[in-house]
Parts: structure tokens; C-alpha cells; sequence
């Protein structure tokens, strides 16, 4: 609030993203099924994130602040997982 209207908060929260860093859980086949089994939209790449974050940059999200944007594939709306 003490920032506004020249500065906006807001935060990305990624899912499960693909990355070198995350490569290595692909390696556990079981694993990998019983938390793609989670995600109703797959893995994410990521561009999704990059997607997001840019935006956040731009004038139509101008009137978006203290947000948290879940960019997740489904899974937080998912009660299977």
C-alpha cells in the first residue's frame, strides 16, 4: 500500500516446472507418473512461467497488485493429487 500506484507486488507461484534442475525426478519412473497423475495440464515448460511474469509487465495487467498468480497446470484445483 505504501508503494502504490508507482510500484506493484505481486508473485508467480510455479507448479512443477521441466527443467535441468528437475531432470533428474524424470529418472524415477514411478515418481514421475504418481506426480504428472497430480497435474492436470502435464508438466510445465518453462515459457509458462516466463509467460506470466511478462504479463505482469505490461499495461494490462496495470491494475493487478498484491497478487499471487498460481501458474500451476490445474494442480492446486486438482483434489485427486
Amino acid at each position: 500500500m505504501e508503494l502504490a500506484p508507482k510500484v506493484r507486488v505481486n508473485c508467480v507461484l510455479p507448479g512443477a516446472i521441466v527443467t535441468e534442475m528437475t531432470e533428474n525426478i524424470s529418472k524415477d519412473e514411478e515418481l514421475t507418473k504418481r506426480m504428472a497423475d497430480t497435474y492436470p495440464l502435464g508438466f510445465g515448460q518453462t515459457r509458462y512461467i516466463a509467460d506470466a511474469v511478462e504479463f505482469l509487465f505490461f499495461d494490462k495487467s496495470s491494475w493487478i497488485t498484491g497478487q499471487e498468480i498460481v501458474v500451476d497446470g490445474g494442480r492446486s484445483v486438482n483434489m485427486t493429487g
